[in-house]
């Protein structure tokens, strides 16, 4: 019985190791399976090659081999992945850009202090004047 036990008792922790195992695991080998991305929004030794969206003209760069490693993906969906990712981060900049203008307004109508309340009310904001022209080119400039 007492060798019984011993058997049951590596079971249990055999069967409590399990899912870190299964995690490791699968950590392990998903490497194989992920694939490099076919573009970057930023030059590097990988992509080396500079290109240009078709329809906004926004940079990006590919790997020399891009052509021939494009196989079922097409330019003009990789195109439009590269944009909506070029638009994200200009959202994203526009935003801080806002947020921190907001704040220095706040900030200096708290204090009442005027100069510093006109100086953030004329703080530029360019993420967000691109993000403007990136709507307009994307609706037909309106």
């Amino acid at each position: 019985q007492h060798h019984r036990q011993e058997n049951e008792s590596g079971a249990y922790k055999f069967i409590q190791l399990l899912p870190l195992l299964l995690l490791f695991g699968m950590s392990f080998f998903s490497n194989f399976f992920v694939r490099d991305s076919y573009y970057s929004m930023h030059r590097g030794k990988k992509y080396s090659v500079g290109r240009y969206t078709e329809r906004l003209q926004i940079p990006f760069y590919v790997k020399p081999t891009f052509e021939a490693d494009l196989g079922s993906e097409s330019i003009y969906q990789i195109e439009r992945d590269v944009e909506e990712e070029y638009i994200n981060d200009i959202k994203f900049r526009c935003y801080r850009e806002k947020q921190n203008k907001e704040t220095l307004m706040f900030r200096a109508r708290f204090y009442k202090n005027e100069d510093a309340y006109e100086k953030a009310n004329q703080m530029e904001t360019p993420n967000c004047d691109r993000l403007q022209d990136l709507y307009k080119d994307l609706h037909g400039g309106n």
